[in-house]
């Protein structure tokens, strides 16, 4: 992306993001006492525009909207009407074509990026009444189940599988269950958290396949970096679905990183802040910046030789990914983790497909006919209707980090990251005791 366009785009979503915030604040103004009665407000989505979905926070900020209308409730549980995001005071929700099952990866392979491109409505209403609407909702229990991965660890295909049972409503990356506090101004205390996941649960949970509520599997996929920086640990999160399957899928540490770090080089906000800032400078500031991060800054108290690290590197992006990555690993690892946590190795997964999908879907609780219907998401683009298919990522990052001849300098850099944390070496084959694949 060039310089000019860069400017262009930032230019464009910076105005569009501004004027609908003084828009949408002035329009809401004279019905602020309104919020608080026993309905809620409803307001047409006029013009809608974000730079990058799939990067940043949901927001009101992405719509232009139209005066708020006030209805009954019963809206909220309609098939095509699904929560956002929430905060301390609000719940806000988004209302699709009622035709569309957005959760499907025919709309997007992403949620919250079907979520933004089909909104039609933005509904809200105070977070205390939306609680107290999910306490009449029933509990999923084992009906629901996680697939925690790292990104670029092969779990867009694994949700893709289980959609293709017909069987099974699966959401990827919905920011309602990875970051379910992320908007958040005032510090929950771990009930509140809890209580708050477990509504979000219920209201994801509450439709099925056939016109009956309450009775189809649901499979999320979240991506363990954001789930852990959210919830703090992995017992908080156990504690919220604690009859929920788990899965964690993960991937040799090379291959994994130089995948991520391609695709982030490819988000548009990376390419417009490189383009305009260089990618070493803007990756310098991103350091400085996240000090203000409560977990980023704890990661620098803990251990002050990572950001000198990061800031004398040839490649400070790749070191700022694997340390964050290695420091939500080790503080996300404790208590019951590993007979908690099963997990499949992606490269199990691919070098037999048929075993290792009967390996998971026995876990989750999937009838083991369903596998072969399921193979059918190996013949297709798992990221059809993305950026990530209409671009070619190449990267710098394929060669650099290749485990035979990537760059000298920059593996010792990573190693040296995995030695402040007395992990292995890269370059070694990754296989964590709970694996429950096999090998060929």
């Amino acid at each position: 992306m060039s310089k000019l366009s860069s400017i262009t785009a930032l230019f464009v979503w910076l105005s569009f993001y501004w004027i609908a915030r003084l828009w949408n604040a002035l329009i809401s103004w004279k019905y602020t006492r309104e919020l608080t009665s026993s309905r809620v407000k409803v307001q047409r989505v006029l013009m809608k525009y974000n730079l990058d979905a799939l990067s940043l926070d949901n927001s009101i900020s992405n719509f232009l909207l139209g005066p708020p209308k006030f209805q009954d409730i019963d809206i909220i549980n309609k098939r095509n009407v699904c929560l956002y995001y929430v905060n301390d005071d609000e719940a806000f929700f988004v209302e699709t074509p009622p035709e569309l099952q957005i959760w499907k990866s025919s709309v997007s392979p992403f949620y919250k990026i079907a979520q933004n491109s089909h909104a039609c409505s933005l509904i809200r209403m105070p977070l205390h009444r939306f609680l107290q609407f999910t306490d009449s909702l029933t509990d999923p229990g084992d009906r629901l189940s996680f697939i925690m991965a790292h990104g670029r660890s092969g779990s867009t295909i694994l949700l893709q599988v289980m959609e293709k049972t017909r069987e099974v409503i699966s959401y990827s990356e919905p920011e309602d269950f990875e970051q379910p506090f992320h908007h958040f101004k005032g510090k929950l205390d771990p009930h509140q958290k809890i209580r708050i996941a477990r509504a979000n649960a219920k209201y994801a949970c509450r439709c099925s396949l056939d016109e009956n509520l309450n009775g189809s599997r649901v499979v999320v996929k979240v991506i363990w970096l954001k789930v852990a920086a959210s919830f703090g640990h992995f017992e908080l999160f156990r504690k919220a679905f604690p009859s929920a399957n788990l899965l964690l899928l993960y991937r040799d540490a090379l291959p994994t990183l130089s995948s991520s770090l391609t695709t982030f080089q490819h988000t548009p906000v990376m390419e417009i802040c490189s383009a305009l800032l260089g990618e070493k400078t803007y990756t310098r500031k991103r350091v400085i910046a996240m000090r203000n991060d409560s977990f980023i800054s704890a990661m620098y108290d803990e251990h002050p030789e990572l950001q000198d690290l990061i800031m004398r590197t040839e490649d400070p992006l790749a070191i700022l990914f694997h340390s964050i990555s290695v420091t939500v690993w080790s503080r996300f690892r404790c208590g019951n983790f590993e007979n908690e946590l099963p997990a499949v190795k992606y490269e199990d997964l691919m070098s037999d497909k048929v075993g290792n999908l009967s390996i998971i879907f026995q876990h989750l609780g999937l009838p083991l006919s369903l596998v072969s219907a399921g193979m059918e998401a190996f013949a297709i683009d798992s990221h059809q209707n993305t950026w990530f298919s209409k671009r070619k990522t190449s990267s710098k990052y394929m060669s650099v980090l290749s485990a035979n001849n990537g760059s000298p300098s920059l593996v010792k850099d990573l190693n040296e990251v995995n030695a402040i944390f007395g992990i292995p070496p890269l370059g070694n084959e990754l296989r964590i005791s709970n694996t429950i694949s096999t090998r060929v």
